[in-house]
Protein backbone atom coordinates (compact mmCIF):
# COMPACT_ATOMS: atom_id res chain seq x y z
CA UNK A 1 0.00 0.00 0.00
CA UNK A 2 1.07 3.56 -0.58
CA UNK A 3 -0.37 6.19 1.06
CA UNK A 4 -0.23 10.13 1.14
CA UNK A 5 -1.88 12.56 3.65
CA UNK A 6 -4.36 10.09 5.68
CA UNK A 7 -5.50 8.36 2.63
CA UNK A 8 -3.93 5.05 1.18
CA UNK A 9 -4.12 2.66 -1.94
CA UNK A 10 -5.46 -0.56 -1.98
CA UNK A 11 -2.75 -3.58 -1.60
CA UNK A 12 -0.59 -3.12 -4.76
CA UNK A 13 1.36 -6.14 -6.71
CA UNK A 14 4.94 -5.73 -5.90
CA UNK A 15 5.50 -5.40 -9.92
CA UNK A 16 2.77 -2.85 -10.44
CA UNK A 17 3.32 -1.34 -14.08
CA UNK A 18 4.06 2.85 -14.37
CA UNK A 19 0.34 2.93 -15.55
CA UNK A 20 -1.21 0.68 -12.51
CA UNK A 21 0.70 2.79 -9.78
CA UNK A 22 -0.30 6.17 -11.69
CA UNK A 23 -4.01 5.24 -11.69
CA UNK A 24 -3.81 3.87 -7.89
CA UNK A 25 -2.16 7.29 -6.52
CA UNK A 26 -4.50 9.23 -8.83
CA UNK A 27 -7.72 7.35 -7.41
CA UNK A 28 -6.77 8.99 -3.41
CA UNK A 29 -8.52 11.47 -2.94
CA UNK A 30 -5.54 13.53 -1.59
CA UNK A 31 -3.90 13.68 -5.25
CA UNK A 32 -5.19 14.88 -8.21
CA UNK A 33 -2.19 14.50 -11.00
CA UNK A 34 1.15 12.33 -10.86
CA UNK A 35 3.57 11.15 -12.98
CA UNK A 36 5.12 8.12 -12.48
CA UNK A 37 8.09 6.31 -14.08
CA UNK A 38 9.29 2.85 -13.44
CA UNK A 39 12.83 1.88 -13.68
CA UNK A 40 13.94 -1.76 -14.89
CA UNK A 41 13.77 -4.46 -12.81
CA UNK A 42 17.32 -4.98 -11.01
CA UNK A 43 18.68 -7.99 -9.00
CA UNK A 44 18.47 -7.42 -5.37
CA UNK A 45 16.74 -3.77 -5.69
CA UNK A 46 13.62 -4.44 -7.35
CA UNK A 47 11.72 -1.72 -9.21
CA UNK A 48 12.09 2.01 -8.10
CA UNK A 49 9.30 4.37 -8.86
CA UNK A 50 9.94 7.95 -9.31
CA UNK A 51 6.35 9.72 -8.86
CA UNK A 52 6.53 13.79 -9.59
CA UNK A 53 3.36 15.66 -8.64
CA UNK A 54 2.02 17.71 -11.49
CA UNK A 55 -0.90 19.27 -9.32
CA UNK A 56 -0.49 19.13 -5.64
CA UNK A 57 2.20 22.30 -5.49
CA UNK A 58 2.50 23.98 -3.49
CA UNK A 59 0.35 22.52 -0.92
CA UNK A 60 2.82 19.12 -1.38
CA UNK A 61 5.15 21.18 0.91
CA UNK A 62 6.33 18.83 4.08
CA UNK A 63 4.54 16.12 2.67
CA UNK A 64 5.67 13.01 1.02
CA UNK A 65 4.56 9.51 0.00
CA UNK A 66 4.80 6.45 2.50
CA UNK A 67 4.89 2.93 1.89
CA UNK A 68 3.23 -0.40 4.08
CA UNK A 69 5.16 -3.41 3.00
CA UNK A 70 3.84 -5.84 6.01
CA UNK A 71 1.26 -7.53 2.94
CA UNK A 72 3.76 -7.33 0.19
CA UNK A 73 5.56 -10.37 -0.99
CA UNK A 74 7.27 -11.83 -4.00
CA UNK A 75 6.99 -15.58 -5.23
CA UNK A 76 10.42 -15.77 -2.98
CA UNK A 77 9.47 -13.95 -0.11
CA UNK A 78 8.64 -11.00 1.86
CA UNK A 79 10.49 -7.76 0.56
CA UNK A 80 10.73 -3.99 1.78
CA UNK A 81 9.43 -0.82 0.32
CA UNK A 82 11.45 2.54 0.89
CA UNK A 83 10.33 5.92 0.14
CA UNK A 84 13.07 9.00 -0.60
CA UNK A 85 11.90 12.69 -0.15
CA UNK A 86 13.49 15.81 0.44
CA UNK A 87 17.00 14.31 -0.54
CA UNK A 88 17.77 11.64 2.58
CA UNK A 89 20.86 10.52 2.06
CA UNK A 90 20.63 6.91 1.48
CA UNK A 91 16.79 6.62 0.39
CA UNK A 92 16.21 6.78 -2.95
CA UNK A 93 16.65 9.72 -5.00
CA UNK A 94 19.25 11.22 -3.43
CA UNK A 95 22.82 10.66 -5.38
CA UNK A 96 25.32 12.38 -3.54
CA UNK A 97 26.21 14.20 -0.21
CA UNK A 98 29.50 16.41 -0.65
CA UNK A 99 31.28 19.74 0.56
CA UNK A 100 30.96 23.11 -1.14
CA UNK A 101 33.75 25.51 -0.65
CA UNK A 102 33.22 28.92 0.65
CA UNK A 103 30.20 29.46 -1.54
CA UNK A 104 29.76 33.43 -2.91
CA UNK A 105 26.87 35.33 -1.60
CA UNK A 106 24.54 36.46 -4.84
CA UNK A 107 26.35 34.21 -6.99
CA UNK A 108 24.26 31.38 -8.73
CA UNK A 109 27.62 29.24 -8.64
CA UNK A 110 29.13 26.43 -6.86
CA UNK A 111 31.87 24.91 -6.27
CA UNK A 112 31.39 20.92 -4.81
CA UNK A 113 34.35 18.65 -3.80
CA UNK A 114 32.72 16.16 -6.45
CA UNK A 115 30.38 16.41 -8.99
CA UNK A 116 30.27 12.45 -9.94
CA UNK A 117 26.42 11.49 -10.80
CA UNK A 118 25.01 15.12 -10.49
CA UNK A 119 22.67 16.07 -13.67
CA UNK A 120 21.54 19.04 -15.24
CA UNK A 121 17.66 19.41 -13.32
CA UNK A 122 19.00 17.47 -9.85
CA UNK A 123 17.58 19.36 -7.43
CA UNK A 124 20.34 20.26 -4.57
CA UNK A 125 19.42 20.82 -0.55
CA UNK A 126 22.20 23.29 1.18
CA UNK A 127 23.00 22.33 4.90
CA UNK A 128 21.25 25.83 5.54
CA UNK A 129 18.01 24.61 4.51
CA UNK A 130 17.91 26.27 0.88
CA UNK A 131 16.97 24.19 -1.97
CA UNK A 132 17.72 25.25 -5.56
CA UNK A 133 17.77 23.30 -8.85
CA UNK A 134 21.39 22.60 -11.28
CA UNK A 135 21.03 24.30 -14.53
CA UNK A 136 24.52 22.93 -15.14
CA UNK A 137 27.52 20.78 -14.22
CA UNK A 138 31.18 21.29 -15.18
CA UNK A 139 32.73 17.80 -14.39
CA UNK A 140 36.05 19.04 -14.91
CA UNK A 141 36.07 21.87 -12.65
CA UNK A 142 33.16 20.49 -10.29
CA UNK A 143 31.84 23.59 -11.00
CA UNK A 144 27.44 24.11 -10.66
CA UNK A 145 25.57 26.07 -11.06
CA UNK A 146 21.73 26.99 -9.59
CA UNK A 147 18.59 27.97 -11.23
CA UNK A 148 18.56 31.49 -9.23
CA UNK A 149 20.99 32.83 -6.57
CA UNK A 150 22.57 31.93 -3.23
CA UNK A 151 22.24 34.70 -0.41
CA UNK A 152 23.26 31.97 2.46
CA UNK A 153 26.38 31.92 4.59
CA UNK A 154 29.72 32.01 2.92
CA UNK A 155 31.15 29.51 4.94
CA UNK A 156 32.01 25.88 3.87
CA UNK A 157 28.65 24.11 3.87
CA UNK A 158 27.72 20.77 2.83
CA UNK A 159 25.10 19.82 0.03
CA UNK A 160 23.16 16.99 -1.09
CA UNK A 161 22.30 16.40 -4.46
CA UNK A 162 19.31 13.95 -5.82
CA UNK A 163 16.25 14.50 -7.58
CA UNK A 164 13.44 14.30 -4.24
CA UNK A 165 12.64 16.91 -3.13
CA UNK A 166 9.13 17.37 -1.40
CA UNK A 167 6.96 20.87 -2.32
CA UNK A 168 9.78 22.26 -4.53
CA UNK A 169 8.71 23.02 -8.12
CA UNK A 170 10.30 21.57 -11.12
CA UNK A 171 12.70 24.10 -13.02
CA UNK A 172 10.82 25.83 -15.47
CA UNK A 173 7.29 25.27 -13.62
CA UNK A 174 5.33 27.11 -11.27
CA UNK A 175 2.18 27.43 -9.51
CA UNK A 176 -0.40 29.96 -9.59
CA UNK A 177 -3.56 29.79 -7.10
CA UNK A 178 -6.65 31.21 -8.97
CA UNK A 179 -8.43 33.77 -6.24
CA UNK A 180 -12.53 33.10 -5.73
CA UNK A 181 -14.11 36.10 -6.99
CA UNK A 182 -17.53 34.95 -7.00
CA UNK A 183 -17.50 35.49 -11.07
CA UNK A 184 -18.27 32.57 -12.94
CA UNK A 185 -15.76 32.31 -15.34
CA UNK A 186 -11.59 33.02 -14.45
CA UNK A 187 -8.68 33.49 -16.89
CA UNK A 188 -4.90 33.70 -17.19
CA UNK A 189 -2.76 34.02 -19.45
CA UNK A 190 0.07 31.81 -19.73
CA UNK A 191 3.23 34.03 -21.68
CA UNK A 192 6.38 32.76 -22.68
CA UNK A 193 5.70 29.12 -24.23
CA UNK A 194 7.80 27.44 -26.42
CA UNK A 195 6.80 24.61 -28.62
CA UNK A 196 6.34 21.71 -26.54
CA UNK A 197 5.55 22.90 -23.14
Amino acid sequence: KVAYDGDSTDTLPYDISEVGMEAALEELSTLRDVRVVRSNYSMGHGYEWTVTFLSEVPFSSGKALTCDDDDLFTPTGAVSCTVGSNLAAGAPGHKLSTDIQAPVYGSNNLVADSTVGVDVYDYVKLSTGDVFQVINVNLASNNITLDRNYYGTTDAITADFGVSVAGSTALGFDSYIIPETGEPSYSYVLTGLTPGQ
